[in-house]
């Protein structure tokens, strides 16, 4: 059953890509542009979320170079994006930095092993496969204007 965006507006909502080397991410936002895709089936995409929130520690974090300059901050929120440890890059928009948006996620985490969409569940590969970023790897980002990729909500 479709679910709606203007539902999550404001809140922090989590979802899940791959890269073109199979390495998976996780985006957040609570204003950015978010695929079309990701609202059509809520009780999958619910399966989704919850089989990566409980996904198990395995690998160090580190911040992106360019959070890592500003560690000194805020560093008990910083601190805290390092705590999952469960191989997925962690983007996040950038609203923090431009208040108006610019439909920008930033990559915020980096693992330093990789989770791969191959060695998945078949259920949550077959989900991820509809959110696949051609011609990209995660690790060699900073930015991700997501409306270039994807046909999306606001």
């Amino acid at each position: 059953m479709p679910f709606q965006r203007k539902d999550y507006i404001g809140f922090d909502f989590a979802w899940y890509a791959v890269d073109s080397v199979g390495s998976v991410a996780q985006f957040e936002t609570g204003y950015a542009p978010i695929p079309e895709k990701v609202y059509l089936d809520e009780q999958e995409y619910k399966i989704v979320d919850k089989y990566f929130s409980n996904l198990p520690n395995f690998t160090k974090t580190y911040l992106s170079p360019k959070y890592e300059k500003l560690k000194h901050r805020s560093l008990n929120q910083l601190q805290s994006l390092l705590e999952d440890r469960n191989g997925l890059y962690l983007f996040m928009d950038d609203l923090q930095e431009n208040p108006n948006g610019t439909n920008k996620y930033e990559l915020f985490v980096i693992p330093e092993q990789e989770l791969k969409v191959f060695g998945l569940p078949q259920n949550i590969q077959n989900y991820l496969a509809q959110f696949v970023f051609e011609n990209l790897i995660f690790r060699e980002v900073e930015t991700i204007k997501i409306t270039n990729y994807f046909d999306c909500k606001d």
